[in-house]
């Protein structure tokens, strides 16, 4: 699924389904936030994350695509937020999430060194 998230590249019919299922998943929990601030009952700061959650969610060419597959199914106001929201966002060219997850890691790793009284999980 990382795959088809960072280039859009899909094995099979069955691999394009569960991603757009997991697409469709995130994408109603951030029209929720959309709806709950429209009708006043999610204040500007947590609604500020779920922004920043589509900016940061339609960054990868597979959800681009998820996206004009199944924006029809979502309330127009949203869609009309979200277009303006990504318009500007540039579409990354393919991340190696496995690169970035081990530079992070080495990253803790120096952190702990650093850190009096830290232990490794047991």
């Amino acid at each position: 699924m990382q795959q088809m998230n960072a280039t859009g590249e899909a094995i099979s019919s069955t691999e394009v389904f569960q991603f757009l299922m997991l697409a469709r998943a995130h994408v109603f929990g951030l029209e929720d936030s959309y709806l709950q601030h429209r009708h006043r009952q999610l204040d500007d700061a947590s609604f500020f994350s779920a922004t920043a959650a589509i900016r940061d969610a339609f960054v990868w060419p597979g959800r681009r695509a998820s996206w004009l597959l199944l924006r029809d199914s979502y309330d127009p106001g949203f869609v009309r937020f979200v277009e303006e929201t990504i318009k500007d966002v540039p579409v990354a060219a393919g991340r190696d999430l496995l690169a970035e997850w081990n530079a992070a890691m080495a990253d803790i790793s120096a952190i702990q060194a650093r850190s009096p009284g830290t232990r490794a999980a047991e």
